[in-house]
């Protein structure tokens, strides 16, 4: 993937271009091995991580 060249294109362009390869959060939540509900979804591609139910869910594995 290659960028648009960010001293020859506004802010948004480059933002746009990169949001056409961006992974949906499900999709890299599955990769690091965390459960749906262990997140806290901002839209399609952002979210936080309830480390909580992470730790829980975790306190009986070394």
């Amino acid at each position: 993937m290659t960028l648009p060249d960010p001293t020859k294109h506004e802010d948004w362009e480059i933002a746009e271009a990169a949001e056409k390869n961006m992974k949906r959060i499900e999709q890299v939540a599955e990769e690091f091995g965390l459960e749906r509900d262990e997140l806290l979804p901002y839209g399609h591609y952002i979210a936080k991580i309830d480390y909580k139910r992470v730790l829980n869910r975790l306190k009986d594995k070394p």
